[in-house]
């Protein structure tokens, strides 16, 4: 069975987390940007998308926030508009959302490239100023963990990543240095997984800021994406095997040890470009046409 899907990626399916096997596909025929979609996020039955778009069947510039039941604009966000690329977007929890980017400015306010919005499109009194762009987001109890390819958060030094305590607004002590810029991350149990150039992964404590010994090795193509979720992180990418372990595009490591799991979807297919969990479900999106031969 082929699945046809929407705009930036070429197939989408839900996998179950227990065994591999595919679910169902819901395509809206009303989604329909006039430019790409690079962030896209569900809280509830809200559905945020980020990206280069101005036009979303509704005028908007680089963000919009959906019902998901009747795919009508959530008020007050029909007058959203940020002067670059949203890239990523995260539920804040509290019904609004964190945003990243390239965007120097929002609903005609200045803000550096990482910004909060309510959930009626509003934008929070919070400006951390971010040197450079924002990548990837992911909040973990009362921290939100950014990574991008920054230097400094207003006056202060941090190379690629930033903590901040999401209470106070404040940036926290957490500081390490990955070397490079951080294309993606992902906050989980007490660690803290990046994505950086190359594929290169790598693990962080979120206590210490020190880098831990689990470790990825991959054969046959890159790492796309990295999701964790409890004591397992889910990688999907081009690759055929990992830490020695035969996984075709998708796997499942523990967070501690990085050992491969026995769940082992085989995919049919170029790669898998990114993963997410939803539920018991895990949602892969790539260029591929059918997962376990359906």
């Amino acid at each position: 069975m082929k699945f046809s899907i929407v705009w930036f990626l070429v197939f989408l399916i839900s996998v179950s987390l227990t065994h591999g096997q595919p679910g169902g596909l819901h395509q809206a025929s009303w989604m329909r940007p006039d430019g790409p979609v690079y962030a896209m996020t569900r809280h509830g039955d809200t559905l945020i998308m980020g990206g280069s778009f101005t036009n979303f069947s509704y005028p908007v510039h680089g963000g919009i926030s959906l019902n998901d039941s009747n795919a009508l604009p959530v008020a007050g966000w029909e007058n959203f508009y940020a002067d670059g690329a949203v890239l990523t977007a995260i539920p804040d929890g509290q019904g609004g959302w964190y945003i990243g980017g390239t965007f120097r400015e929002i609903n005609g306010q200045k803000q550096g490239r990482l910004a909060r919005i309510a959930a009626d499109g509003t934008l929070y009194p919070w400006n951390p100023n971010m040197s450079g762009n924002v990548y990837s987001l992911s909040l973990c109890g009362n921290t939100l963990y950014v990574g991008g390819y920054f230097k400094k958060v207003g006056q202060i030094v941090r190379k690629y990543l930033a903590a901040f305590d999401i209470t106070t607004g404040g940036l926290t002590t957490w500081s390490p240095d990955p070397g490079t810029f951080v294309k993606q991350l992902t906050a989980s149990n007490g660690r803290v997984f990046i994505m950086r150039e190359y594929s290169n992964l790598g693990c962080i404590d979120s206590a210490t800021g020190s880098f831990t010994s689990w470790q990825i090795v991959t054969a046959g193509g890159p790492v796309n994406s990295i999701y964790a979720h409890g004591n397992t992180v889910y990688l999907a990418g081009k690759f055929h095997t990992v830490n020695g372990f035969t996984r075709t595009k998708v796997a499942a490591v523990d967070n501690i040890t990085g050992a491969p799991l026995p769940w082992s979807p085989t995919i049919s297919g170029t790669e898998v470009i990114d993963a997410d969990i939803l539920g018991n479900k895990i949602l892969l999106a790539g260029y591929f046409n059918m997962v376990n031969g359906l």
